[in-house]
């Protein structure tokens, strides 16, 4: 009880005051003693009648307040109610917010952990496989260079409609024809440098209803399906040109949880494990420089230009632009999946290459009315004296 009337932590010498002389009598503290306590907080030594003198000017305007701003003393006591309540509302919502924090951030760790088992699981399926790849690729003096975009895959996914039919046995017939239409481009079109970009969704992960209905495996059967594929198809380029740069970009399927919420699009990823498997899997290739995102999209050079891979849930057309001026500094071209559409389009000085997707027409882009071209695309660069030239090739499947 003695030490009721002492300074309480974070209050300011007004509010001190106030309640020293309010509650005066409760602490049996005369005027002087009160004085004394205020001289001692501020290392001064005033008179008591100073103090005082203040607590009573402080006293009289909020008597005026109280006078104008209410009808009588019971609607401000009401109103001191009411604001009290709310505090305590808001209090409660401070502990409702904190206690939603630690259960993201426990599902976090849960997820993580599992995520880390995925790996380490993968890793075991690696090693099983045959590594049957030839290790010798062709050398050219060619001063052109090459940008393979793969996108949009979604292995896994199961679809019978008027206008496509997707499942794993048509998913590996397009991709054998896709790999040998790039080998006929590159018997015709020889190059010394690569760029395979890999834009992601190439797995049909977790992310719409319709997934779940339309998968036909498990997805980490699909993860190892995709990687496995992409695998060969990056190698029977590395065996045919001497630099190959590959980049992984994330898709909006492959997250972990389909809970958009649980995890953020590019923390825990699908699309990691098959880069992690990649990385394994094509370990015996020295011309090969693997590339993963880290904030959504990879910044690269190709034939000194700066050019820019992202997904493209996140760039929509009208964004584009937005990069350079993020980035401070030109950007050539850009390259985008996600729309199941292929188009091409110049925004000022920086050109726009949207790839199709391997899968089609879906449920989902059907209902949407999205894209359904069946392709993928190839894009030669050159260099001329009067710049940098690209010929843009679709390739349909």
């Amino acid at each position: 009880m003695a030490l009721e009337f002492m300074r309480k932590k974070g209050e300011d010498l007004t509010e001190y005051l106030i309640r020293l002389y309010e509650n005066r009598e409760k602490y049996g503290l005369s005027n002087q003693e009160v004085a004394d306590l205020l001289n001692r907080e501020e290392d001064v030594n005033y008179d008591e009648s100073k103090w005082r003198k203040e607590f009573q000017a402080w006293k009289n305007r909020f008597e005026e307040y109280v006078s104008k701003s209410f009808h009588n003393a019971d609607e401000y006591n009401q109103n001191i109610l009411d604001k009290y309540e709310l505090l305590r509302i808001e209090a409660k919502k401070q502990e409702i917010r904190y206690k939603d924090q630690k259960n993201e951030y426990t599902k976090l760790i849960r997820n993580s952990a599992r995520f880390e088992t995925l790996r380490d699981v993968l890793r075991e399926e690696v090693q099983s496989l045959p590594t049957n790849y030839s290790l010798n690729p062709i050398v050219s003096d060619e001063e052109n260079e090459i940008v393979l975009l793969i996108s949009d895959w979604h292995v896994g996914s199961q679809h019978h409609g008027s206008y496509n039919t997707y499942n794993l046995e048509v998913f590996e017939e397009r991709l054998d024809t896709l790999i040998k239409k790039i080998h006929l481009y590159l018997d015709k079109t020889p190059t010394n440098k690569i760029h395979i970009a890999n834009l992601g969704d190439m797995v049909s992960g977790l992310l719409h209803q319709t997934n779940r209905i339309e998968a036909n495996t498990h997805v980490i059967n699909q993860v190892k399906i995709a990687s496995e594929s992409i695998a060969k198809l990056v190698s029977s380029v590395a065996d045919r040109v001497e630099n190959v740069e590959y980049y992984s970009v994330f898709g909006n399927h492959s997250r972990v949880s389909a809970d958009k919420a649980a995890i953020s699009a590019n923390d825990e990823s699908f699309e990691k494990l098959i880069h992690w498997f990649l990385e394994l899997r094509l370990a015996e290739y020295n011309n090969i420089n693997m590339h993963m995102e880290q904030d959504g999209f990879i910044e690269s050079k190709v034939c000194g230009e700066t050019v820019i891979y992202a997904h493209g849930d996140f760039d929509k057309r009208g964004n584009v632009t937005k990069l350079g001026a993020i980035l401070k500094k030109h950007i050539s071209m850009v390259f985008l999946g996600h729309t199941h559409n292929s188009f091409t389009e110049q925004q000022y000085s920086t050109k726009l290459i949207v790839n199709p997707s391997l899968m089609g027409a879906d449920l989902y882009s059907t209902q949407g009315r999205f894209g359904n071209q069946v392709a993928q695309t190839i894009i030669n660069v050159c260099v001329t004296p009067e710049g940098i030239d690209e010929e843009v090739k679709v390739l349909n499947l």
